[in-house]
């Protein structure tokens, strides 16, 4: 009985393999807070983020070893919304760590710009209220093979860089 009980919770668990980002159902937050990220010059709120087509991968990574469900919104799909498709972008933490990404980055790898772990937002105490996550090189990371540099927590801005 007990094998059969695990097949079944096999059967409906969500097909999210580690390494991708599927699609995922989840309604955006319910009630929009206070401005959490600088985009282009424009305050956004995670509400308004998470207006963009929600995404979510389960993976490992360095926040998570033991792994967790990611959701957020493509980066690409946030760039486009604001005016930054096809430019070099800058974003900055608020410990003002920065990474700038190519376009030939951002459209190679498929990074998701994470708004919530297991369901719940990031806390901006700790590595909110934004975090960029790569699946596609998560595996890697994990196994110290690929640098973890452009996998940035507490994002507070994206801007076009400058040349």
């Amino acid at each position: 009985m007990k094998y059969l009980l695990f097949a079944a919770m096999l059967l409906i668990a969500p097909a999210v393999q580690a390494a991708e980002t599927v699609p995922v159902g989840m309604a955006p937050v319910p009630v929009d807070g206070p401005a959490i990220v600088d985009v282009a010059g424009k305050a956004l709120t995670l509400a308004a983020i998470e207006t963009l087509p929600l995404r979510q991968s389960r993976m490992a990574n360095p926040w998570s070893p033991d792994g967790a469900v990611w959701v957020g919104v493509r980066l690409v799909d946030l760039l486009a919304a604001q005016g930054l498709a096809g430019r070099e972008v800058a974003l900055r933490a608020k410990d003002n760590y920065t990474i700038r990404l190519k376009p030939a980055d951002i459209n190679g790898d498929e990074p998701l710009l994470a708004t919530r772990m297991d369901g719940k937002p990031l806390d901006p105490a700790t590595t909110g209220p934004l975090m960029l996550l790569w699946p596609a090189q998560a595996e890697k990371v994990m196994a110290k093979t690929a640098p973890d540099a452009n996998w940035i927590w507490g994002i507070v801005e994206i801007k076009a860089a400058n040349r």
